[in-house]
């Protein structure tokens, strides 16, 4: 859905990444029905001034345009690699949501948390296998010898209010 493969410059990923809702945004308007500022306001929850402040800046750097249809997401592809400056604050700003998420939960969003040693051989197969089911990777861990300290989040939940 995304064309192009433009490069955010440093100045805009910062803003870009310094509040979750610029991402949030910049997707969400893929989804038909979402494309109005009420519509984006109303399901993720925001003042009208915050999404209009939101909508300008991802339109001045092209992530999103403005249609007949609505909004749209613009030309330019955003990707984060591992070793950016912002990268803490992109994991911050969706850890927050799902903490966020906990407290009303929908009960279709899925929130798991667990802290255990485990071998590197067995670290490695549950890294791979993290989009399976939890309860294959608890199976892996019950019985695993303990060779390191790990934690694993997974947190899978709807952004919204739908």
């Amino acid at each position: 859905r995304i064309k192009g493969k433009e490069e955010l410059d440093v100045v805009t990923q910062a803003k870009y990444y310094s509040r979750w809702y610029y991402a949030a945004i910049h997707v969400l308007v893929t989804i038909p029905g979402k494309k109005s500022k009420e519509s984006i306001s109303s399901y993720l929850g925001l003042e009208m001034v915050t999404v209009n402040e939101a909508i300008e800046f991802l339109e001045s750097c092209g992530l999103v345009t403005n249609t007949n249809a609505g909004y749209e997401t613009g030309m330019t592809k955003v990707f984060l690699k591992g070793d950016s400056p912002f990268i803490v604050q992109h994991h911050h700003n969706w850890r927050l949501s799902a903490m966020n998420d906990i407290i009303s939960p929908k009960k279709e969003n899925l929130h798991f948390s667990s802290v255990y040693t485990l071998s590197e051989k067995d670290f490695v197969k549950i890294r791979e296998q993290l989009l399976e089911n939890i309860q294959q990777v608890w199976s892996i861990v019950q019985p695993s010898k303990e060779e390191k300290l790990c934690a694993l989040n997974l947190d899978f939940f709807e952004l919204g209010r739908d």
